[in-house]
């Protein structure tokens, strides 16, 4: 504590010891109550006015009561301190009036400073608030851009999958007409007999014309045949298979090896389309066209 302390300051202002001011501060930490403490204490004084010296403040030589004689000596009269100055009523009213005004003015000081941070902190949080929707409108935006870029690609890749196909099935009709073109001119070279033949063998290639192949014409010289199967998921799956092995084998692999979920299914070639019964399902690989390879879609069956 010291007397640039501004409370100390106010004290002195109103005609109050430095040092007692200082010491009022100490005590009651408040004006109002260092005044009030101030008049209830007010400094000892000699009847002269003078202050009640410390045994400390007599000079050497000077004693009071020594052992050695009865002698009293008086110390030497000291400077006396100027006396404190006696506030009337009226200007103790004053001096509170004042610092209540100041007290209130400090209150005020601090509501507004009060009102100014909240008012502040208002601020930064709806700023924070508007910066947090604007990330989340743009991650949302975002997120359907990337869901608007997967479903384009897997629309481009089934379109690509379906022309894949049917330029299999456009180059296997041209040579199964190829084929048929080269019969009918062997046809003309050939005796009677061979021409009953040659019939039987075109009734046979329009009996094949009319099941569903999507890869090249079977023949007994095949031992194995490789299956792509494509799932509901859009997932295709890849298996080997024996010519003699049946629609039921497969779908025994399908079940294994699907991961689309168990629902119930049926099988079908997709161009030209057919949906094999479940009556068909004994037939083999080889009797409905899918050696030595062929494409399979499976659908879900609605319950």
């Amino acid at each position: 504590m010291s007397a640039s302390d501004p409370r100390v300051q106010q004290l002195v202002s109103m005609g109050f010891e430095v040092d007692r001011a200082i010491e009022a501060i100490k005590i009651n930490g408040y004006v109002a109550s260092a005044i009030d403490w101030l008049y209830k204490h007010p400094p000892a004084q000699f009847p002269e006015g003078r202050k009640l010296g410390s045994a400390s403040e007599i000079p050497e030589g000077q004693k009071v009561g020594t052992s050695e004689s009865n002698e009293i000596q008086i110390p030497e009269e000291q400077p006396s301190a100027p006396p404190t100055k006696v506030l009337t009523p009226e200007e103790k009213a004053e001096a509170l009036k004042r610092i209540d005004e100041r007290l209130k003015q400090i209150r005020r000081e601090k509501i507004k400073e009060q009102e100014s941070s909240e008012l502040n902190h208002e601020k930064i949080r709806r700023e924070e608030g508007k910066k947090a929707i604007e990330q989340s409108e743009l991650w949302k935006k975002k997120k359907e851009e990337a869901e608007a870029l997967k479903a384009k690609r897997e629309k481009q890749r089934d379109e690509d999958y379906s022309k894949k196909l049917k330029e299999q099935v456009r180059l296997e009709k041209l040579a199964r007409q190829q084929a048929r073109n080269q019969g009918n001119k062997e046809s003309t070279e050939v005796k009677k007999p061979e021409d009953q033949q040659q019939q039987q063998q075109q009734q046979q290639q329009q009996q094949q014309q009319s099941t569903p192949v999507v890869t090249t014409k079977p023949t007994q010289e095949y031992n194995e045949c490789q299956l792509q199967i494509r799932l509901t998921n859009g997932q295709t799956i890849k298996g080997s298979f024996k010519p003699a092995d049946t629609l039921t084998t497969v779908m025994t692999y399908i079940d294994k090896n699907r991961t689309d979920g168990n629902k119930p299914y049926t099988l079908q070639t997709p161009y030209p389309r057919k949906i094999f019964s479940p009556e068909e399902l004994g037939k083999t690989l080889l009797d409905v066209g899918l050696v030595p390879k062929g494409v399979l879609l499976i659908s879900n069956v609605a319950i």
